[in-house]
């Protein structure tokens, strides 16, 4: 029996050290599994604060751009207002205009002919002074 319990004792032995090999074994792939998800943590972490500053980054570059935008946009309403109180006052002189030319052709009918004849040099200095 002495050969059964050395061939017993071995056999524990033996699977003793194959569990505690196959046990080194699963410690050693957990370290690398856990060495590795604290790289990936990291990494992620790093990613984090570099995907929060380049959102204030575009955060601050769209409102730079909106503050531009409306600024530009104010000069452009400012600029149509003159415009158009540009325009106004050009049919205003239009208008006056043909109506000072319609009461010149209306003189000019009702004068008489005797006049006209006598005083050419007069009516050229008036044709002169006024523009058309």
């Amino acid at each position: 029996m002495t050969k059964l319990k050395v061939g017993f004792v071995a056999v524990v032995i033996a699977g003793m050290g194959a569990l505690l090999l196959l046990s080194h074994l699963a410690q050693i792939k957990l370290r690398e599994e856990n060495q590795s998800l604290r790289q990936q943590a990291d990494q992620l972490a790093e990613l984090s604060a570099e995907n929060a500053r380049l959102s204030n980054l575009v955060a601050n570059a769209t409102g730079t751009q909106t503050n531009a935008q409306l600024n530009e946009l104010l000069r452009l309403r400012s600029e149509v207002g003159r415009l158009r109180k540009q325009t106004n006052e050009l049919a205003k002189l239009n208008e006056e205009n043909g109506r000072l030319q319609a009461s010149l052709a209306r003189a000019r009918q009702e004068r008489p002919p005797a006049q006209e004849q006598l005083n050419p040099a007069a009516e050229q200095e008036s044709r002169k002074a006024s523009p058309r």
